[in-house]
């Protein structure tokens, strides 16, 4: 889960939320485009579809397990 900040543009070097072909994913902006969390440069005519949703400025991370007992 990540905590999204629309109000703030992003610069070069920053994580932001975006949104490519209706999938949301995380990312860093580079000058020629967007590198995600895989690794994957998204450059050039694919920038095309991809949706800026906004910066980054928090990633909330999950520690209790899935499979929870119900009390």
């Amino acid at each position: 889960m990540v905590i999204v900040d629309r109000s703030l543009r992003a610069a070069q070097g920053d994580t932001v939320a975006f949104e490519l072909f209706g999938e949301g994913q995380i990312g860093k902006l580079s000058a020629k485009g967007l590198v995600t969390e895989e690794g994957e440069a998204i450059e050039g005519e694919a920038l095309a579809e991809v949706t800026i949703i906004g910066r980054v400025t928090c990633i909330v991370l999950e520690i209790t397990p899935e499979h929870r007992p119900t009390i």
